[in-house]
């Protein structure tokens, strides 16, 4: 049991105030409790000065009274042999190339939970470590556990490798009775040479790793009851029951592609095992998204690329320095000693392999630098201000260059050599008074003597290749030049160029009085495209600015907190010329207002994950160099509209922030971006379909496949799509000479799926009413929408051939049952006129729904038919053996009626 002192003493460490350990201490005296029992609760009972297990406050006080113990043994063993400090490979050689190479990380001790390493490179220093961390733990109530200890070395001459499976080692402690006393007792601990266990998490060892997920989905079972479980229940039990445990555990070590697969395979096997089908479906159809012709369940691949990459971004962005710290070293080794000084983050080279530096780089960053590359996404340093500030080496920058604008290896050795190593050693920048881009690049004058022979003979080519430098900077700083400028600058630009379009836009008319500062957005529709719009009043003048350099993917978020951010800097610079005492913003952004406001919006992690943060932080900032308010109005969108671009605020966007040429700078979720890039690259159309854009491409209706109490359309579905179902024709073509290809409904024709379900006239009532049902639907909907049948031929026409083949389809052959319809096309005329551009689109909406849904249930009244018909189970082909009863049984049942008994 922890004991409270130890929370104390990490408050007075830190400094904190002394009255929230007076909190604490009265917040916990006689406490009382009662025990719950299978009898009820138990009679109350006090406890003095201790903290519920589970409670809201355990884990913080963990946190702080651990910590002492990393502070303590770190510096106790900072100035011992073996006290390890992380650091760049080009760091140690004492030849730096970028700021990062500056870096150093000290370690001694990484804990999580009820785990705990202790790193150090040599034997005394270890023992010596371990016995103070175990006389902390003791001290403040912690006992160790030495039969689930561990003694991990690689790569000593005290234990190599392999070990002996017995080995152990022995660690000292201190008795727990007496933490203070010099008595110091011995433990054998195993020692292993193979990996580090951590978390019960195989560290960088995916192998291992896989096999442990492997055992989860091997283990899982679906739950046995009277009936079977709808496959949207199946769906459900997957996500919650197993899902959820592979993915925090993936979260930790993500595992290879390869091996992802593998899982999803076993879990599409069960699945299958369970429905009881023939033939297996595809698993891509099972996992893909229910927009893209699947069934939307869980993909344990598609959950693994997102975590890689998602964790790498949160390494190289994390909110702890010392991990921020490990990751930008871990990078500045990956792009310097492999990959010759460019960044493997920044347009992934496609020909380009790491797999074979598992022992360098995590295994995990690895496998995020393959997704990347397939997702044509890039991971960007947003601060490039270190080249045009000289403290970039020559070594490095020649590197980044074009191949014909490098200088010979032997020139930048002999420029080392005399000890010119950076830039900023030969020259600087001339900037361009307005822009404050390099124009130029001006080389020191220099007078060397006869003894530096050979750099007075390469001068001239230095200098050529010099003056060269600014025609390669947009190389350098893809995809913005203005990255080379260090942050405060670019802003100071952006801000600028956002009061000059105040100034010197034509304005729109409005009655708003001078001092009132307001914003609005609005998303608007052109065609084939959309623009984000935000529009300002502020001081008497009013403009508009569009967000087109922010992408196509620009949200109406950021376009709120744009109009928040403009009409922030107007109110600003009228503030400061002393116009008015004090500013309002007013906005109808309601979600903007509560987080500005918020006295703990500007904290460092409370917009890590938010979709707009770096606009967000760009209105923190200009709020804290002045004091306007916010406060929420009705919206009040400007009558006409300009489409002037804005800056993209990069000086406000994480370090290191996705990328990618067709979407811009990405700061939503990361894992939704690779996810959906993902199942791009996946084809779940049938093969009978030749391009699906050729039919309807409105989305399917979400609630057959995901929350219908009977599914068994949906089952369908997954084994249409997959060509799986079971006729007679692909019973004969897998099967051989076994069965017969023709239709067994007695039909003079081959037995495929197409023709059970288009032309087999065994079916015919069927579809004739599922085509009366639908032009039933299909009514109710244009009286819904005040139309009238007659004034819309051409959509009763799809109506009424839908089930079969004919021309409204786009090849003539109807495929229904697959789960798509033919494109419905509204009329443009006068019909539709009173509808508004919302109103036609859920028009179309429902009508594709009434179809779909109507389409995918004929499709599975069918095949239930032919199930039942034909399948060895069925009741028609059981062999059947009447019996009479005794004669003493006789008076069961009457002389005229025998008991028929069926075996199955």
């Amino acid at each position: 049991m922890l004991e409270p002192q130890g929370f104390y003493d990490a408050l007075e460490a830190y400094g904190l105030p002394s009255t929230i350990s007076d909190l604490d201490r009265s917040s916990q005296e006689n406490v009382p409790y009662c025990v719950k029992t299978a009898y009820g609760f138990t009679e109350p009972f006090v406890v003095n000065g201790v903290t519920k297990q589970g409670g809201s406050l355990s884990p913080l006080k963990c946190t702080l009274t651990t910590s002492l113990a990393k502070h303590w043994i770190s510096d106790l063993i900072r100035d011992q042999a073996g006290h390890i400090t992380v650091m760049s490979h080009n760091a140690r050689l004492a030849q730096p190339h970028t700021p990062a190479d500056h870096l150093s990380q000290p370690i001694c001790m990484v804990e999580a939970m009820d785990d705990t390493l202790l790193m150090t490179s040599s034997m005394p220093t270890m023992l010596h470590a371990a016995r103070h961390a175990d006389r902390f733990q003791a001290t403040y109530g912690w006992e160790t556990e030495w039969r689930k200890s561990m003694f991990y070395a690689y790569r000593t001459p005290e234990f190599p490798a392999p070990t002996p499976v017995n080995q152990t080692v022995d660690i000292p402690s201190v008795n727990f009775e007496n933490p203070s006393s010099m008595e110091t007792l011995l433990h054998p601990v195993p020692v292993t040479t193979q990996n580090t266990v951590f978390l019960r998490v195989p560290i960088n060892r995916p192998d291992l790793h896989f096999l442990h997920l492997q055992d989860l989905v091997s283990n899982f079972t679906f739950p046995l009851l009277s009936r079977p479980l709808p496959v949207t229940a199946l769906r459900r039990i997957l996500s919650q029951c197993l899902v959820s445990k592979i993915r925090p555990l993936l979260n930790f070590q993500t595992v290879s592609s390869k091996h992802a697969a593998t899982l999803d395979q076993q879990i599409a096997h069960k699945v299958h095992s369970y429905l009881g089908m023939p033939f297996h479906f595809r698993t891509s159809i099972l996992t893909a998204s229910i927009d893209d012709w699947g069934l939307g369940f869980s993909s344990i691949s598609r959950i693994n690329d997102s975590l890689s990459v998602a964790g790498l971004q949160r390494d190289l962005n994390h909110h702890i320095l010392s991990f921020r710290n490990m990751a930008q070293i871990s990078l500045a080794d990956w792009t310097c000693s492999h990959n010759k000084c460019r960044s493997p983050l920044t347009l992934p080279n496609q020909s380009r392999s790491f797999s074979r530096l598992h022992r360098y780089l995590p295994a995990a960053w690895i496998h995020a630098f393959t997704i990347l590359q397939q997702t044509d996404t890039s991971l960007l340093s947003t601060d490039l201000s270190y080249i045009l500030l000289g403290s970039v080496s020559l070594q490095h920058l020649n590197n980044l260059l074009p191949t014909d604008h490098r200088l010979p290896t032997r020139l930048v050795s002999n420029l080392r050599r005399y000890g010119f190593s950076f830039l900023s050693q030969l020259g600087q920048w001339n900037l361009d008074p307005t822009s404050f881009l390099p124009l130029t690049f001006c080389p020191f004058h220099f007078t060397f003597s006869p003894a530096q022979a050979l750099i007075t003979r390469d001068w001239p080519t230095v200098s050529l290749w010099l003056s060269s430098l600014p025609s390669s900077l947009s190389s350098l700083s893809y995809p913005d030049i203005t990255l080379l400028l260090p942050r405060p600058l670019r802003q100071y630009l952006a801000e600028h160029v956002v009061l000059a379009l105040s100034q010197f836009s034509s304005a729109f008319p409005h009655q708003a009085p001078r001092h009132l500062f307001s914003s609005d957005a609005s998303h608007v529709n052109r065609g084939n495209s959309s623009t984000v719009i935000f529009a300002v009043i502020a001081n008497g003048n009013a403009f508009s600015a569009s967000l087109n350099t922010f992408g196509p993917r620009a949200t109406i978020l950021q376009g709120e907190a744009y109009g928040i951010v403009a009409t922030s800097l107007l109110a600003r610079e009228h503030q400061a010329r002393r116009l008015y005492a004090s500013t309002t913003v007013y906005t109808d952004h309601l979600n903007s207002v509560r987080l500005i406001n918020n006295a703990n919006a500007s904290t460092s992690t409370s917009l890590t994950s938010h979709p707009a943060r770096s606009l967000y932080r760009w209105i923190l900032d200009i709020r804290s160099s002045t004091s306007p308010s916010n406060a929420p109005v009705p919206a009040a969108t400007p009558p006409s509209l300009e489409h002037i671009p804005v800056p993209v605020p990069t000086f406000t966007m994480d370090p290191f922030t996705p990328y990618s040429p067709s979407n811009g700078f990405i700061e939503c979720n990361i894992m939704t971006h690779i996810d959906q890039a993902l199942s791009r690259n996946v084809s779940t159309a049938p093969s009978c379909i030749v391009s699906r854009l050729l039919y309807d491409a409105n989305s399917p209706p979400q609630y057959p496949y995901s929350r219908a109490l009977s599914s068994y359309s949906a089952t369908i579905q997954l084994y249409s799509r997959s060509n799986q179902l079971d006729s007679a024709y692909t019973l004969s073509t897998r099967l051989g000479t076994l069965h017969q290809p023709w239709c067994r409904f007695n039909c003079q024709c081959f037995e495929t799926s197409h023709h059970l379900f288009t032309a087999c006239p065994r079916f015919a009532e069927f579809r004739n009413t599922a085509t009366q049902a639908l032009r039933a639907a299909v009514s109710t909907t244009f009286e819904t929408f005040q139309l009238d049948p007659a004034n819309l031929p051409e959509v009763m026409t799809i109506i009424a051939n839908l089930f079969a083949d004919s021309s409204c389809w786009p090849t003539a052959r109807s495929f229904y049952y697959l789960g798509v319809i033919p494109p419905i096309q509204l009329p443009t005329g006068d019909i539709l006129q009173h509808l508004t551009e919302v109103q036609r689109h859920r028009l179309h909406q429902r009508l594709t729904d009434d179809c779909h849904v109507t389409a995918i249930r004929l499709a599975a009244r069918i095949w239930g038919i032919v199930r039942r018909t034909f399948s060895p189970f069925s009741t028609s082909s059981r062999p059947t053996k009447s019996i009479s009863l005794p004669h003493h049984l006789s008076h069961i049942v009457s002389s005229s009626h025998r008991l028929t008994i069926a075996y199955i």
